[in-house]
C-alpha cells in the first residue's frame, strides 16, 4: 500500500507517528472524509509487488495463480477485488481516476 507517500496514481493511506507532519515525504494519515469522496475506487491495502517490479519475476512467484496474476485488494468501501495496476499509472492520486 501506499503508505506515507503517493505513488502510481495512488492517495497514501498512513503516516509516520513518529515523524512530524504535515510535510513533504509525510503528508499524514488519510482522513475517512477524503476516502468518501470516492470510496468504491479508493485502493486501501492491497497484496501488490510495488514499485515497479515485473509481475513475472520470480520473486513475484506466490502472486500467481497457474500463472495468472492474483492481487487481492481492499478499497474504502470494504469490497475485496482482485486488482492489476495498468502498465501505464496515472501520475497523480486523484478521486476522479479509476482508482487512487
Amino acid at each position: 500500500m501506499a503508505f506515507w507517500f503517493d505513488n502510481i496514481g495512488v492517495r497514501h493511506v498512513g503516516g509516520a507517528a513518529n515523524w512530524p507532519w504535515p510535510q513533504p515525504g509525510n503528508l499524514g494519515p488519510i482522513k475517512s472524509s477524503e476516502i468518501t469522496r470516492a470510496p468504491s475506487t479508493k485502493l486501501i491495502l492491497g497484496d501488490f509487488p510495488w514499485y515497479a517490479r515485473n509481475i513475472n519475476d520470480t520473486a513475484s512467484a506466490w502472486h500467481n495463480d497457474r500463472g495468472k496474476p492474483l492481487f487481492p485488494t481492499l478499497f474504502g468501501d470494504g469490497h475485496e477485488s482482485n486488482f492489476l495496476f495498468p502498465p501505464t499509472p496515472p501520475t497523480t492520486a486523484d478521486p476522479t481516476n479509476a482508482y487512487w
